[in-house]
């Protein structure tokens, strides 16, 4: 299932962190970030979850509002 994190600009100083900290330290990789995506709008959440689900061929509702 995808991590996304809501609000870009709320997110970005820990994802700042875990590349200044964590990566040099080998506690997660780089590749790791790529685990997770960003949305500032329900309609791009709803864009990821169709698109995680049609690669995926998972069963899931459709986002409300289309």
């Amino acid at each position: 299932f995808p991590i996304i994190l809501f609000d870009k600009n709320y997110w970005q100083g820990l994802v700042e962190w875990f590349k200044a900290t964590l990566i040099p330290n080998k506690t997660i990789s780089p590749e790791d970030l790529d685990l997770f995506m960003y949305a500032d709008d329900a309609d791009e959440v709803c864009r990821i979850l169709k698109k995680y689900r049609g690669v995926n061929g998972l069963e899931m509702p459709d986002c409300t509002g289309e």
